[in-house]
């Protein structure tokens, strides 16, 4: 399988545009923070299932112009707990998402291919048209396993294939 290279994080480039948002925003009380280490994106904080439940890292949006693949590919280092990779594109109010599990304390690569990802709302998936790999706009990490405590995930590069 040959990899595409979208964000490795080895330059100020590829950490210029990543933000956070979290249940706070609806009155909940997770924190998820961004930082940069080590030429890897750290996504890490603590989830409360109370008032919401969720955490999220994502990219401004901007063209990634990936019509020509059939997935996406990242390498991470978890903590046992399960995640969703985000995708976004220029429809109003959905987003697509496709789950994975890490493994605590260990390097994986996770290969998720399009057709694994579902249209979602606030979280609930709903009926729209099929994802558009040519309008994918912004990509991201989610974390909202209804688990309440801390949480780790290290991004070392997202690529597609």
């Amino acid at each position: 399988m040959a990899l595409t290279p979208i964000i490795r994080f080895d330059s100020t480039d590829a950490i210029i545009g990543w933000t956070t948002v979290n249940d706070d925003i609806m009155g909940g009380s997770s924190s998820g923070k961004l930082k940069f280490a080590n030429n890897q994106l750290i996504f890490q904080g603590s989830l409360n299932t109370r008032g919401g439940g969720f955490a999220s890292v994502r990219t401004k949006p901007k063209c990634l112009n990936l019509a020509s693949h059939t997935g996406i590919a990242f390498n991470v280092r978890g903590d046992g707990r399960c995640y969703k990779f985000r995708l976004t594109t220029d429809q109003t109010n959905v987003s697509y998402s496709a789950t994975f599990s890490t493994l605590s304390a260990q390097w994986i690569t996770v290969e998720l291919p399009f057709s694994q990802f579902l249209a979602t709302w606030r979280g609930r998936r709903v009926s729209a048209s099929p994802m558009d790999p040519a309008e994918i706009r912004s990509i991201g990490f989610l974390i909202a396993d209804q688990t309440d405590g801390a949480f780790l995930l290290e991004v070392d590069w997202i690529s597609a294939y």
